[in-house]
């Protein structure tokens, strides 16, 4: 019996390390995302963790535990692992909350990658991103990657925001709606 016992405790130690293991690796892989991307952009910044978040439709921010103390600043551009998360809103000394992409409030200028074709995307109640504004005879297709422009100076230029997923109605239709998928998601987003 404490043979038994004695395995038994053995085994749940392994597999509480597993599960460590596991989540290390997980964070590893995040922080080169994170880096990778910083290395093809030339990017300075600061690195910083999800401390909080918003569930309500209506305001989708999160928290992150990096503030004025670490140089970040409102106007930010806050990236994941994998393209543009959203944009710092307000700061204190050890904290910082961002508007995500995906929020109703916010928007970005972007171009289509491949036909160079600016618009904006917005985010939705639903949590979707939409392309608006490509001009009517801007044939856009699923799989398009969608950048930042840099217009208006919200967000540096060329940093990936998506891919379109779904395009309802075709070129030359004024009610047109064209879905763009977020290249990261705060659910994969721990580092930012």
């Amino acid at each position: 019996d404490k043979e038994n016992a004695k395995l038994k405790s053995e085994l749940a130690l392994y597999n509480k390390m597993q599960l460590e293991l596991e989540e290390l690796k997980k964070e590893n892989e995040r922080l080169r995302g994170l880096l990778n991307l910083r290395d093809t952009y030339e990017i300075t910044g600061v690195s910083g963790r999800v401390i909080g978040r918003t569930t309500d439709a209506w305001n989708q921010t999160v928290t992150l535990d990096v503030g004025s103390s670490s140089g970040v600043e409102t106007g930010l551009t806050v990236l994941g692992p994998t393209g543009v998360v959203g944009q710092v809103i307000s700061v204190d000394g050890g904290s910082c909350r961002v508007r995500l992409l995906t929020d109703p409030q916010s928007g970005a200028a972007a171009m289509v990658q491949s036909s160079r074709a600016e618009g904006i995307v917005r985010g939705s109640m639903d949590g979707l991103l939409y392309l608006e504004n490509i001009g009517a005879d801007v044939n856009v297709r699923v799989g398009d990657v969608v950048l930042t422009s840099g217009l208006g100076g919200s967000y540096t230029r060329g940093l990936i925001i998506g891919t379109v997923v779904r395009v309802e109605g075709s070129a030359g239709s004024d009610t047109r709606k064209i879905v763009v998928a977020p290249n990261d998601t705060v659910s994969l987003m721990e580092e930012a």
